[in-house]
């Protein structure tokens, strides 16, 4: 008989479960040792507590062979860790559990065949959904389990026999209990558990139990829930939490380690931190439950409180710490040292890469210049920059090598895979590294662990903490590297850049970056000492020992190229180490079928039919290497598709499901994938796996194909993003809303009974429709594509969306019943606005996708500016800035058309508010902010106009002031915020009387007329201006030579403004004015008939514009 099919992973854990529920024989139970927990190894400490008694075995049930159990590890995410721990005390108390896990894998090793699997991976699904109970519905779930048990013993009794229409029956029937039981238990209607459930039932199956903690886990579960119901301080409530939840975490990782009974000091300090915990549970939850109108009354006095309660949690903990460690008599640096291993583990890693070759001595110069700046102490950061191809990134990695085996490095990152990672995570990946790197720092990192666990530290105390003091520490007489590559491919880079300006010329530390030529690098690199490294191509001789070591790996079938061949194709790379790379890969690739030889004989002639020069041989290698891929004229389109999709997909996907995604059958899909090898230059070519393009292709390659030269035979073959978005879009769409939602199966399906691609489409619809399409009102095709979308459709999809945001969404949310499918998005926004900025993006692209749906909603729009300025402070990414601004000022062009046609007055408030918040996203010395200033001081004066309200009109006048101090001349801006300071200052007078507010004001009228001297557009106005200061001083003082030099002036201003100029003819009034006060004091008769022309003149002008 054949053998029996390997066991799929959560039969694997559910057998590791029955194994630890049912005793074993002595000849049969060899002693087993605990898994050691730490990612970074611990020393070993030989103790005999490490190693479990046998143990009986019971005679009467069967035992199927088991993998060894493990010790609790601490995983990245201490909410996750509550949870395993909880599932592992409700396991080991729920008989009924135990039953109904116990009798599916007995089922599963009766079937011989493997025919019931499907059937059997969804009952231990369920079973696992059923265990992950709150301890609220025990109850409920027990019965649930006591039903089901019946139904998966009738599995038991049914013999298929290869009939694929009886298994699909028993599938049903199966299906339909399950959703039987779904009805008539809610709380099991949807899967609660950290990320799936499967995987919850995975890892708490296989851990050994850990009793000595389970009260405290309790508590930490009970803060959790009030944290989940709490509506106001959400992030100093989760901080107290995630302070009692990664300390009980740390001491279920120690005492996982320990098999003997703890001391009675040890349970006596156990105790007395869980009474203090329960105490803090109570205060919190009361806190949660208090309702919204005292919370906006009580704000202040309930931060208090909580800072009072975390203060009393940290002492509880150096209380317990102390206790434990003098009592228990243990070695304190060795539980120091678990502890801080615990913690160095729980920082992000940093993503695998392929290491690029490196041809022995091609850039031993490079390294060699390098290394002498490095032993100069002066100089904090060496930037190497060059263009696409000369081999950056190899360089970085050969000297990450190099570094490291001379213990000199402190960490390197590599950025390709790290493109919108925040700078905090990538300086903890550093970390990380520096600790695994060299162990001396390791507690310096776990102290930095341990006090920067909240999303508001400043950028400098991470880099501060987690690198710097480390290094500090370690005391050695040189100083460590850290080297990044890939920095323009980092949209955070400026922030973290900026952040190097503060590290003194002391610092045990260097950095050498590396990048193309950026000025955004370059710009914040300024004001850092700085050496610059402009990378050279590699010489010719280089590039020809590359073409001979990679050639002898090539089966040239005796064709083998001379060396004058070799020569000659070594001159057209220019020094281009890719272009060098790309035609190796051309060359040694299976899609092509014609001989090597062949195929180097047309990158020759190609190269020298149309001659060679730098910067254009690599588009015409691809465009060539396109061509000859893809001949076939029916593969163009599909060619076009997958590369577009793979340029903006968000995370790698199965082939089969890249497909389905694209809707493309599974041939054609593999065929370009196969053929596409062939220009892959980063990373482990997987024909079964479709990553984002920047992790399998160089970047000079997508900037090819997104350029208007991507063509070949004629045809373009360029990729628009937008365009490679709208279709992901749609295509997302019809799966969810047309496939998955349209069956039986997706009425009442969780998040974590999603299949194939169906989570990326929940996913990452609303990013790829946004990303495709353009704001209103230029954006009519977004509003239809979901047009045709049911309201419960929608609301579906939502309870499906919001559980991949983030965790706490598994436990339930706000309801969203009843609200129209217009404005779900934005209730969606404002659900996942309440999580750190880790769900900021989410959050962004459902605002994205609301102000579709209702283009001319403020608040809506308001939102989206201030999701945008958060993803700003968040990374200091300048676009996201240049965005909120765009969305500010769109918001204030429809308050100013609401306003326009309604007359509200309560707009110019909304209106100052926003002016008020774009401010503050341009200080000083942002070339945007004079303009924010005055904008904001003509919606204070506008304000004050209506309302007189003279403190509005103060702010204007200092706000014009500070618009002035940033315009010095010759700014092109300046003579503006003189006049309208001036014109402020008029207004001021009229109100008050101050004189020095009228002679300030026609100073500043005169400075900028002179700087707007004739013929400057604008001289008629600040001739206007200034005559009409003039006239008012006139008017309060009765000094002649004002009014003189008014009327001389409104003559020169009628000289400078054509007569078909809106306002001429309100100049015409304005001389007839002044030239009748004259009259009324000197009696000049020439005044009078002036005065009459000009106002007849003024009335037919009028006349004939009405």
């Amino acid at each position: 008989m054949a053998s029996k099919p390997r066991l799929t992973p959560i039969f694997d854990k559910f057998k590791a479960f029955v194994r630890r529920k049912t005793p074993q024989p002595p000849e049969a139970s060899n002693n087993i040792v605990a898994t050691p927990p730490p990612a970074t190894p611990i020393p070993p400490q030989s103790s005999d507590d490490d190693v479990a008694p046998a143990v009986p075995n019971a005679p009467d049930i069967p035992q199927p062979p088991v993998a060894p159990q493990k010790a609790f590890v601490k995983s990245k995410m201490f909410e996750k860790d509550i949870a395993v721990l909880s599932a592992t005390y409700v396991l080991e108390e729920n008989p009924e559990l135990k039953r109904l896990i116990h009798l599916i894998v007995v089922i599963h090793d009766k079937d011989e065949e493997d025919q019931l699997i499907s059937v059997l991976e969804t009952c231990a699904r369920f079973s696992v959904q059923l265990a992950s109970a709150t301890e609220a519905h025990r109850a409920e779930a027990t019965e649930a389990i006591t039903v089901f048990i019946k139904t998966v013993e009738k599995i038991e009794m049914v013999q298929l026999e290869g009939d694929a229409q009886s298994l699909d029956i028993l599938t049903s029937m199966v299906d339909d209990e399950i959703a039987k039981i779904k009805s008539s238990h809610p709380p099991f209607a949807r899967d609660r558990s950290f990320g799936t459930s499967e995987g919850l039932s995975k890892e708490a199956s296989a851990v050994i139990p850990v009793p000595w903690v389970k009260l405290v886990i309790g508590g930490v579960v009970s803060l959790l829930n009030a944290v989940t119901q709490t509506r106001s301080n959400y992030n100093d409530m989760r901080q107290i939490a995630a302070t009692a939840g990664e300390f009980v975490i740390s001491c279920a990782v120690i005492c996982s380690e320990r098999t003997t009974e703890p001391s009675k000091e040890l349970k006596r300090a156990l105790n007395k931190f869980t009474r203090t915990l329960e105490s803090i549970v109570v205060e919190c939850d009361e806190l949660s439950r208090l309702n919204p109108f005292w919370r906006y009354l009580q704000q202040n006095v309930q931060k208090g409180t909580l800072q009072g309660i975390g203060t009393r949690l940290n002492t509880a903990i150096e209380l317990f710490r102390t206790e434990s460690q003098v009592h228990m008599q243990l070695d304190i640096k060795d539980l120091s040292r678990k502890f801080d291993y615990a913690a160095l583990n729980s920082l992000p890693n940093h993503p695998h890469y392929v290491r690029n070759e490196y041809l022995g001595g091609s850039r031993d110069d490079v390294l060699g210049y390098i290394s002498g700046w490095i032993d100069k102490p002066n100089e904090l950061v060496l930037w190497m920059h060059g263009t696409a191809g000369l081999g950056k990134s190899t360089v970085g990695q050969q000297l990450v090598h190099l570094l490291q085996d001379d213990d000199r490095l402190a960490g390197g990152v590599f950025l390709t895979n790290l493109t919108t990672e925040h700078p905090k995570t990538v300086i903890q990946m550093i970390s990380k590294q520096l600790g695994e790197m060299h162990p001396r720092a390791i507690a310096n990192i776990s102290e930095a662990a341990r006090k920067l666990n909240g999303p508001h530290s400043p950028l400098r105390d991470y880099l501060t903490a987690y690198i710097i003091d480390p290094v500090h520490e370690l005391k050695y007489p040189y100083q460590l590297v850290i080297v990044i590559d890939g920095l323009e491919e980092w949209t955070n880079h400026e922030s973290f850049l900026a952040e190097l300006a503060h590290i003194p010329s002391s610092s045990p530390l260097k950095f050498v970056l590396t990048s193309r030529p950026s000025h955004s690098i370059e710009r914040v690199l300024d004001k850092i000492p700085v050496q610059q490294y402009p990378l050279p191509p590699v010489s010719q001789e280089i590039v020809e020992r590359y073409f001979n070591h990679h050639f002898e790996r090539i089966d040239w079938r005796g064709r083998k190229p001379d060396q004058q061949t070799i020569n000659r194709l070594a001159t057209h790379a220019h020094g281009l180490l890719i272009w060098a790379a790309t035609v190796r890969s051309l060359l040694s690739h299976e899609s092509d079928e014609r001989y090597p030889h062949v195929i180097l004989d047309q990158i020759l002639s190609s190269e020298e039919k149309v001659g060679t020069r730098s910067g254009e041989q690599l588009e015409r290698l691809y465009r060539d290497a396109i061509a000859t891929l893809f001949p076939e004229p029916d593969m163009r389109e599909k060619l076009r598709n997958f590369l577009g999709a793979m340029m903006v997909l968000q995370e790698a996907l199965p082939i089969r499901d890249f497909a389905r995604l694209l809707g493309m059958s599974d041939r054609p899909a593999e065929e370009i994938q196969r053929r596409l090898a062939a220009l892959q230059t980063r990373g482990d070519f997987k024909s079964d796996v479709i990553p984002p393009a920047l992790q399998q292709f160089h970047v000079s390659f997508l900037e090819f194909i997104e350029s208007t030269s991507a063509e070949y035979n004629g045809h373009s073959i360029a990729i628009s993003s937008t365009n490679a978005h709208s279709m992901l879009a749609n295509r997302c769409l019809e799966i969810i809303f047309f496939e998955l939602l349209q069956s039986p199966r997706g009425q009442t399906c969780a998040y974590s009974e999603l299949r194939g691609v169906e989570p990326y489409a929940v996913k990452f619809w609303p990013l790829h429709l946004s990303n495709g399409s353009s704001r209103p009102p230029s954006a009519p095709s977004t509003t239809r594509a979901l047009i045709d979308i049911s309201e419960e459709n929608m609301r579906r999809w939502a309870t499906l969306f919001l559980p991949c945001v983030a965790a706490r969404f598994q436990d339930g949310y706000d309801s969203l019943d009843n609200i129209p499918k217009s404005a779900l998005l934005y209730k969606l926004a404002m659900i996942i606005g309440k999580e750190d900025v880790t769900t900021l993006s989410y959050q962004l692209y459902c605002l994205e996708i609301a102000v579709r749906l209702q283009p001319i909603n403020v608040g809506m729009w308001t939102a989206l500016g201030e999701a945008y300025n958060r993803l700003y402070e968040h990374g200091r990414y300048n676009k996201n800035l240049d965005e909120a601004i765009g969305v500010f000022r769109h918001v204030l062009e429809l308050i100013s058309r609401k306003s326009a046609n309604q007359g509200a007055s309560n707009d110019h408030d909304e209106a100052i508010l926003l002016h008020q918040k774009a401010l503050v996203l341009v200080p000083a010395p942002h070339p945007g902010r004079s303009t924010s200033l005055n904008n904001l001081a003509y919606a204070l004066q506008t304000r004050c106009e209506q309302r007189g309200a003279s403190n509005d009109l103060v702010e204007a006048i200092s706000l014009h002031r500070e618009a002035l101090g940033l315009q010095p001349a010759p700014h092109p801006d300046r003579s503006t915020s003189l006049n309208n300071l001036a014109t402020a200052l008029h207004t001021r007078f009229e109100q008050r009387g101050t004189s020095n507010d009228l002679d300030e004001a026609i100073s500043l009228h005169r400075e900028a007329l002179v700087l707007r001297p004739a013929p400057h557009p604008n001289c008629s106005t600040s001739l206007n201006y200034l005559a009409t200061a003039l006239r008012t001083r006139f008017e309060q003082r009765g000094a002649s030579n004002d009014l003189d030099e008014a009327i001389s002036l409104y003559r020169e201003a009628l000289v400078f403004r054509p007569a078909s100029h809106p306002k001429y003819s309100n100049l015409l009034k304005a001389l007839a004015v002044a030239l009748q006060s004259r009259f009324e004091k000197s009696h000049l008769p020439q005044d009078r008939d002036e005065v009459i022309l000009l106002y007849r003149r003024h009335l037919r002008l009028r006349r004939r514009r009405s």
